[in-house]
This record gives structure tokens, sequence and C-alpha cells, in this order.
């Protein structure tokens, strides 16, 4: 992979982890337990996915 692909996957994830956290927030204040399922669903994608590309980096 090159250094653009690490860029934009690291730049996702400071961009998306954050509004993750904030619409799991939203989600257990309006005690809408489906939408914080879906959104826990979100960030652990987000959490995993630096793991997925170092993996596919080395595969390949």
């Amino acid at each position: 992979m090159s250094l653009l692909d690490y860029l934009v996957v690291i730049t996702l994830l400071l961009t998306l982890f954050p509004l993750a956290i904030t619409q799991m927030k939203s989600a257990l204040v309006q005690e809408d337990i489906q939408t914080f399922s879906v959104w826990v669903f979100v960030t652990c994608f987000l959490a995993g996915l630096p793991f997925m590309v170092m993996t596919l980096a080395t595969a390949t």
C-alpha cells in the first residue's frame, strides 16, 4: 500500500471515530438502544480498520 492509502485510512479514522462516539452518546441520551447498537458496531469496525489494513498490506 502506498503512503496515500495510509493517509486516507488515518484521516477517515480521525474524522469518523469521534463522530461515531458522539452519535453513541446521543443515542444513549435518547434511550434508543437500536441506534446505540448500530453505532457500537460502526465504532468497533472503525477501531479494527487499522488492523485489517495492516494485515492486507503484509499479506500482499
